[in-house]
């Protein structure tokens, strides 16, 4: 019982991988701010992948205490996106002694990563033969920052 106990333990290990089966081009991020008060902002990481295996899926990305889904666009297939949230220019909780007054209210959610990454690092989920293993990106550029325009003002 303890043997397949062992067995079963290590077919879930999480697997950190020094070389990733694919290729990466320059990994970068940019820092974006929606145009209106309230309106959110964010990072969104850049990753071109080249010479990836038909056997090897991107998933997601784990960016600080955050994971993202990575996704692309139908006209750049390898380039993956992954699209970040950030608390800066969002609309305010409300706090008071009602809770109907609170309702609407999220809460931040931090996740942890599978293993451990410094600033300036991602972690890129993958599945590779359907087995989920990860990669350490660590040589992220920085983009200059997007600043959506505000709105148009409105016409009497």
């Amino acid at each position: 019982m303890i043997f397949l106990t062992g067995f079963s333990q290590c077919s879930s290990t999480k697997t950190l991988q020094d070389t990733a089966p694919f290729t990466l081009g320059e990994v970068s991020y940019q820092k974006w701010v929606a145009g209106i008060q309230g309106g959110g902002s964010g990072i969104n990481i850049f990753i071109p992948v080249t010479n990836k295996p038909a056997n090897v899926v991107l998933d997601s990305v784990y960016y600080k205490d955050q994971v993202a889904k990575l996704e692309t666009k139908p006209e750049q297939p390898a380039m993956y996106i992954a699209r970040f949230s950030m608390p800066d220019n969002q609309n305010d909780l409300v706090i008071s002694s009602d809770p109907k007054s609170e309702y609407g209210n999220t809460v931040a959610v931090k996740v942890v990563p599978p293993f451990p990454i410094l600033e300036g690092e991602i972690l890129i989920s993958y599945l590779q033969d359907n087995k989920r293993r990860y990669y350490k990106a660590d040589e992220l550029v920085e983009k200059q920052p997007f600043q959506y325009p505000s709105a148009p003002p409105k016409q009497p």
